[in-house]
């Protein structure tokens, strides 16, 4: 049983924000590409169309993806505390875009996840489907190459996979598929949001999640808005820095919780599975939690309590904890050692 769920595409998501933007008459500037950000000089360094440009500023969002060069380059800095573990997805992403505006059997209004490929519908009323190549056995799926061979296993994958999307694409599309990128992503822990009272991580850079988590986009909005409720609520009086220092407090360990949850999505333990029939087993008598044998991560994110009440997530994982006390405690996550990254 579900909660209410608002969805929508990523894209979409990102061209209502842009429009907004655009709107308020801020200013964007195009093909700036980030090589260094100095928290001693308060200076940002891009590679431009026109050559290499450093600029000043009190203060730095970094919003530039998990694979962030601003906070490469901030991490790099001898003075710098911070430390970022990344693990990347065990999963490559392609997509099929259908030539027909029409599929009868499936609802518009509704985002699909079939064993694994995830179809929703485009603004243009096209479909979009992801495929996922999770094995060798799925090689193919990556390949660019469009053989006789490959098509033919592209369309039992389909076929097998997702029926209702089968007969969306044409023989050229399903060409076109294999000359199309693919995209994978890591999940992303950091161990400060505030580098030297001038950085400010957010979005991707600071907490990549996993799809299946449902959590990219919202988590990125809802930094966003516990800054602005921030900088709303502080003295005339407060510094740049004492507003940067707030917001770690808020927001830090919902951060890093979120990481914990993405984490445990794409590395399941053999405890976890074990964890998981003992709950079942047991009939939850053996959690510590009063929702007893329920996942605290899907009622709280995705089932009706969500639909009536915004749960932090550093409280969904302090309830994954009560639940699983008695049965080895949550997964923690491994951040022993010097390797900082990992996809």
């Amino acid at each position: 049983k579900s909660g209410t769920v608002a969805s929508t595409t990523r894209s979409i998501v990102v061209n209502v924000l842009l429009k907004h933007v655009q709107e308020k008459g801020i200013p964007i500037y195009y093909s700036h590409a980030v090589t260094n950000a100095d928290s001693s000089k308060r200076t940002v360094t891009f590679d431009t169309k026109n050559g290499i440009k450093s600029i000043m500023c009190d203060c730095l969002v970094v919003a530039d993806g998990y694979k962030s060069r601003a906070r490469q380059a901030l991490q790099q800095q001898e003075s710098s505390t911070l430390q970022v573990r990344q693990w990347s997805w065990p999963l490559t992403f392609r997509v099929l875009v259908s030539d027909k505006k029409e599929a009868q059997e499936l609802d518009p209004s509704i985002h699909y996840i079939f064993n694994s490929i995830y179809a929703a519908e485009l603004r243009d009323g096209r479909w979009a489907v992801v495929t996922a190549c999770q094995s060798e056995q799925e090689a193919f799926l990556l390949s660019n190459q469009a053989t006789e061979t490959n098509l033919e296993k592209l369309e039992a994958y389909l076929k097998n996979k997702a029926p209702m999307v089968k007969d969306m694409f044409s023989d050229e599309e399903l060409h076109k598929y294999f000359s199309r990128a693919s995209f994978a992503g890591a999940v992303t822990w950091v161990s400060e949001l505030v580098v030297d009272g001038w950085a400010l991580l957010i979005g991707d850079a600071a907490h990549s999640t996993f799809p299946a988590t449902g959590e990219g986009v919202n988590a990125s909005l809802e930094d966003a808005y516990v800054l602005s409720q921030v900088m709303e609520k502080a003295q005339d009086s407060a510094s740049m820095q004492d507003i940067l220092s707030t917001f770690q407090k808020e927001r830090l360990a919902d951060s890093q919780a979120l990481s914990t949850i993405a984490y445990s999505a794409i590395r399941p333990s053999k405890l976890q599975i074990l964890q998981k029939l003992a709950l079942k087993a047991s009939c939850g008598l053996l959690s510590g939690s009063k929702r007893l044998g329920t996942n605290p991560i899907q009622e709280l994110l995705f089932g009706p309590l969500s639909a009536e009440t915004i749960t932090p997530y550093s409280e969904i994982v302090n309830e994954w904890q009560e639940q699983l006390k008695y049965v080895g405690g949550r997964p923690q996550l491994p951040l022993d050692g010097d390797k900082y990254q990992d996809y």
